[in-house]
């Protein structure tokens, strides 16, 4: 089975401080790194190996995935625009009940972006074109490292689940590197547990 281990990013300033971040260029703060390093272990304990390591362009998800394989034999990570978080645009910067009053906001997240932004279903299919560029380069029965974004990883567990985007976007909550396993064989699928918390 060809499997993808997806990774939100470590904690930033900005999700301490419950700001949106999309696009903005926030580094790790130092519990993020520290949630890193635990992640590095985890996935050093777990049966298998990783063939590709795949991360977000954006520096918070650049950063973890360079704490992920510092010291160990995983591939240097290649990085992607596609798996970026979604751009929020002029709302970048504000805090999170004034963007993301969810219940209201996310219909209307859906379709239109605000001001400089893009809209969820936009973001969608940009990670969806950017998965089915990963796969066309996993082979068969190897396992893939993804460190992305909450959005993104929303995005993946909509198409595992079969739930609509709006419904995924309100119901799922990934945590900062939280790891969610993916069958790639065939429609993606959930796989079995990802490592342990």
């Amino acid at each position: 089975m060809s499997e993808l281990l997806a990774v939100r990013h470590g904690e930033t300033p900005w999700n301490d401080a419950g700001r949106a971040q999309g696009w903005a260029p926030v580094e790790l703060s130092e519990r993020g790194r520290a949630q890193a390093r635990e992640l590095r272990e985890r996935l050093a304990a777990r049966e298998g190996t990783v063939d590709h390591v795949v991360a977000s362009d954006l520096p918070r998800a650049r950063e973890t995935a360079r704490v992920l394989v510092d010291g160990t034999d995983l591939p240097a990570p290649n990085f992607e625009r596609a798996f970026r978080e979604v751009d929020v645009g002029v709302l970048q910067g504000l805090p999170h009940e004034r963007v993301y009053a969810l219940d209201e906001a996310t219909p209307a997240f859906l379709e239109t972006p605000p001001e400089r932004g893009e809209s969820l279903r936009d973001m969608a299919a940009r990670v969806r074109d950017g998965l089915e560029s990963l796969r066309a380069g996993v082979g068969p029965g190897e396992t893939v490292l993804l460190v992305t974004h909450g959005g993104p990883l929303r995005v993946l567990l909509a198409e595992a689940l079969g739930t609509p985007l709006g419904e995924a976007i309100l119901t799922h909550s990934p945590e900062n590197c939280s790891v969610h396993a993916f069958d790639l064989d065939g429609d993606l699928a959930l796989a079995g547990a990802p490592p342990e918390a």
